[in-house]
C-alpha cells in the first residue's frame, strides 16, 4: 500500500493489524523523511497513531524538515493527537 497517496487524497488510512508481525512496516519512510506516525498525525487519524505508537513507531522521529509528527498534529490543530504524542 502506498502510504503517501493514502494519506495525500485522505483515503480512509490503513489498518495496521498486521504490525506485530511485520515490525519492518514501522520504519518505513516516505518521501522527505516522513513516517506512517507523521502521515496519521496530520491528518487526525488517531486510532492510526495510536496503534503506530503501541507497535513501537518512534513518535519522535522527524523528517528532512526537522519537524515531528507532533508538530503536524499541533500545526493542524488535531488537539486529541497532540495529547497522545505529548
Amino acid at each position: 500500500m502506498n502510504i503517501n497517496l493514502t494519506y495525500k487524497y485522505n483515503h480512509t488510512p490503513p489498518t495496521y493489524s498486521h504490525l506485530p508481525h511485520q515490525p519492518t512496516a514501522l520504519l518505513l519512510i516516505g518521501r522527505r523523511g516522513w513516517t506512517a506516525i507523521m502521515y496519521a498525525a496530520a491528518k487526525g487519524h488517531l486510532e492510526t497513531v495510536i496503534a503506530l505508537g503501541k507497535s513501537g513507531a518512534n513518535v519522535n522521529a522527524v523528517n528532512t524538515q526537522g519537524r515531528s509528527a507532533l508538530m503536524y498534529a499541533a500545526a493542524n490543530g488535531i488537539f486529541m493527537t497532540q495529547l497522545y504524542l505529548f
